[in-house]
């Protein structure tokens, strides 16, 4: 039988944009501090060594402090997906395969639900997944994580009954391709990951593998202190490979 390894996985939108530079700071301390193997981030503007001896693999918006989405790991072999998809709002998709060991290989998919100027982000949650669908349905032995700040919940067609949301129809895409959802099966109901003051208390942020016979758990790292350096919540994966 041969031994498994731990994968310690977090996912977070760091809020880059509305940081100071000494919450930044404190931010990448908290973040290594976790001594994670993978860290999938939105929001976020890396810099070399950002996590001790953690490789950065970035991508950034065409914005004013050209912050974006990172994927930073360990010393693994790396090969990066590219997309034909031209939609602006697929700028917050990553997706890479990391060698974890010899022939151990995981696909990570960075995906960040990004704002269209309508308000929503269905739009570009729906081309993100058909952009990763091939990906996702092509290595049926890979184990896949997907993760981040989908900007999306079904909690908001619960609550804007008479507005054509459809966020259920997101999850739902995700459901059919196989993905299991970490949180909702772990804690049966939605768990607070976004966090401001009098705004409903949101799960924004999702986990997702695809790899049933893999050994897993998540928790929200919830602590108050890291309202200061954020106001999404991280998720913290911990899976057998």
């Amino acid at each position: 039988m041969e031994d498994k390894m731990n994968l310690k996985v977090i996912t977070w939108n760091m809020n880059y944009w509305q940081r100071s530079e000494s919450q930044r700071a404190k931010a990448w301390d908290f973040l290594n501090s976790l001594n994670v193997d993978i860290a999938i981030l939105q929001e976020t503007k890396p810099y070399f060594n950002c996590m001790n001896n953690h490789y950065v693999f970035s991508q950034k918006f065409p914005v004013k402090d050209s912050w974006g989405s990172a994927i930073i790991t360990k010393n693994y072999n790396s090969y990066k997906h590219s997309f034909l998809s031209t939609y602006v709002g697929s700028e917050g998709l990553m997706c890479y395969d990391f060698e974890i060991e010899k022939n151990n290989i995981v696909t990570i998919i960075n995906c960040y639900g990004k704002i269209d100027f309508n308000g929503e982000s269905t739009t570009t949650m729906h081309h993100m997944l058909s952009d990763i669908t091939p990906i996702v349905w092509g290595k049926p032995k890979n184990l896949i994580i997907m993760a981040g700040d989908l900007n999306s919940t079904v909690q908001w067609d619960e609550i804007y009954k008479n507005k054509n949301t459809s966020y259920k129809l997101v999850f739902d895409r995700i459901e059919d391709m196989g993905l299991i959802n970490c949180t909702m099966k772990q804690f049966g109901e939605h768990r607070q990951t976004f966090v401001r003051e009098n705004t409903f208390p949101y799960q924004d942020d999702w986990v997702f593998i695809k790899g049933e016979k893999n050994t897993w758990d998540v928790k929200i790292l919830n602590d108050k202190e890291i309202l200061d350096y954020s106001d999404h919540y991280p998720i913290e994966l911990n899976i057998e490979i």
